[in-house]
């Protein structure tokens, strides 16, 4: 694999902010670690949100209009590749952990920086191609994450999601585990569980109408999973918060 580093920056984006259409002779990648908006690239328009990312092959053209505040960082490159256009969820965030990497040694300029540049831009074409390469069951697997995260106060079925993916329960936990490092269903709960506290934490709500919101059953079944995670019940968590 060959790679150059051109360039990686990062930059404010106020809501509104709108950059038009236009090209590159090389591959851009524009990560959005925070905020959200649109970008078409080429002829198709892509949603973006915090920790997604638009990769852009040399010669397509593209804009990006900012529906709220955040910030971009650029990546310019080449490599001899074939990446696809589109936008990219970075579950892991690996590529953020990547970038943030790369903008610490362009900026510090240390001894060796440009070859370490070179290194990580490497290691960061290897990721975008295994992903080029990925089953489409695999990549599916980005979009489960993204559902338990956004619609965890619903009633989820996990075998459903096991079987609209095609695969079988067991190799979608295997799967999701080797992933994310933890189960759907510890993932799932800590998702909720997460989502209760900030509850408590406004204040307001009653311990029933949190569980309701969030997706347990009943207020007993979030105060035994919020005592066994946290070390206290719900209830004495918000009386220390107001103390």
């Amino acid at each position: 694999m060959q790679t150059r580093f051109l360039s990686v920056w990062e930059a404010p984006r106020a809501r509104e902010t709108y950059v038009g259409f236009h090209s590159h002779g090389f591959y851009e990648l524009v990560y959005y670690p925070a905020g959200g908006g649109v970008t078409a690239l080429g002829e198709r328009a892509y949603p973006f949100a915090a920790h997604t990312y638009a990769l852009i092959p040399p010669s397509v053209s593209h804009d990006e209009r900012h529906e709220a505040d955040g910030a971009v960082i650029c990546l310019l490159f080449d490599t001899d590749e074939s990446l696809t256009a589109g936008m990219r969820k970075d579950t892991l965030l690996a590529v953020h952990r990547l970038l943030r990497e790369m903008l610490d040694e362009a900026q510090r300029q240390a001894y060796g920086y440009e070859a370490l540049l070179e290194a990580k831009l490497t290691e960061l074409c290897v990721l975008l191609s295994r992903e080029e390469r990925r089953p489409a069951a695999e990549k599916d697997l980005g979009h489960v994450v993204n559902y338990l995260r956004e619609n965890y106060h619903e009633r989820i079925l996990l075998s459903d999601l096991a079987a609209r993916m095609h695969l079988s329960y067991d190799y979608f936990q295997h799967k999701f585990k080797s992933e994310t490092g933890v189960s759907p269903q510890k993932f799932l709960l800590h998702r909720r569980l997460e989502a209760a506290r900030a509850l408590l934490d406004e204040g307001g709500l009653s311990c029933t109408e949190i569980a309701y919101r969030t997706g347990f059953s009943t207020s007993a079944q979030l105060s035994a999973l919020f005592k066994r995670e946290y070390g206290v019940s719900p209830l004495v968590y918000r009386k220390k918060r107001k103390s």
